[in-house]
């Protein structure tokens, strides 16, 4: 990843990640606001309380840039 102030550019390999841990491929990021707004959206499916979805969920949020 690729960040100049609030810009940025996903590499190949990060939005591979992003992909395999959401299930949908994070298009259209160009900014630090559309990649949290992109795991914002995708935390919702992780809620259901599993070990698994807890896992996801933890890995997701430690995606987001602050």
């Amino acid at each position: 990843m690729l960040r100049c102030n609030n810009q940025l550019r996903l590499h190949q390999e990060d939005a591979d990640r992003l992909r395999k841990i959401t299930g949908t491929y994070p298009s259209g990021i160009t900014n630090v606001d559309d990649l949290n707004r992109f795991i914002d959206c995708q935390l919702v499916q992780f809620d259901n309380g599993t070990p698994e979805a807890k896992l996801l969920r933890l890995l997701l949020e430690d995606e987001k840039i602050l």
